[in-house]
Order: structure tokens, then sequence, then C-alpha cells
């Protein structure tokens, strides 16, 4: 089975294959890639209550937070979806994914009028 699906920022068209989409967070893909995220102890009871991806492993800290792994592809998607938990989650690894998430924080800042750290 293929879809197509189109890079919301992009006009190229993505096409997807079933045996691939299995790597997939959910739809949008690219190169497979381990992602460790850590949450916080507020966010940790939500993480913890689903199923992100059947790769997914999940470790408690004595603090109340987790740090969730998963094997996935689609970095678009799953930049969006660390974002959307604002400060309370931190990409670890990849590096290559925590500088593109750094590097949308300072767009932000600038078109929401911050200040850029240093």
């Amino acid at each position: 089975m293929l879809a197509k699906v189109v890079h919301a920022s992009a006009l190229a068209a993505i096409i997807i294959d079933e045996p691939r989409a299995a790597e997939a967070f959910n739809i949008i893909q690219g190169e497979p890639m381990t992602v460790k995220i850590h949450f916080s102890r507020d966010t940790a009871r939500y993480i913890k209550e689903r199923t992100w991806n059947k790769t997914q492993r999940i470790a408690d800290h004595p603090d109340g937070s987790v740090t969730l792994e998963m094997e996935t592809s689609g970095d678009l998607e799953i930049k969006q979806w660390i974002l959307g938990f604002g400060p309370e989650a931190k990409i670890l690894s990849p590096p290559e994914l925590q500088d593109s998430i750094a590097e949308d924080i300072r767009k932000m800042q600038t078109v929401y009028g911050g200040s850029t750290p240093a």
C-alpha cells in the first residue's frame, strides 16, 4: 500500500510504504532514528498512560520524571510533538534533533519578541 503525504512546509511529496510506516511516529516519514526525551514529573503520568510507539521504552526517575526512548522516523512530526510539551520535555538524543529544536526555539523567540539567549 502506498500513501502520498505532502510536507506542510514544502512542495515535495513524501511517499510512505507500509513496511517503513511501522517505524513512523505517526504519518510523516524521514530517516529512522532513535529518540530519547526527558519529561518532567508533571508530564510523566501522561506519557506513561499510553503507547506512543511500539518500540517505546520508559525509564522512571526518583524525582518522578521519566525518559522515553523510541525508534521513529519523521523528524518534523517528532519535533512538533516535543515542542508541544514546552518546558516539560527535553530532547536528549540524537544531538542533531536537539540542535534543530533549539534552532526552532530561537526562531520562535524572534517571532514572539523575546531575547535570544547567548
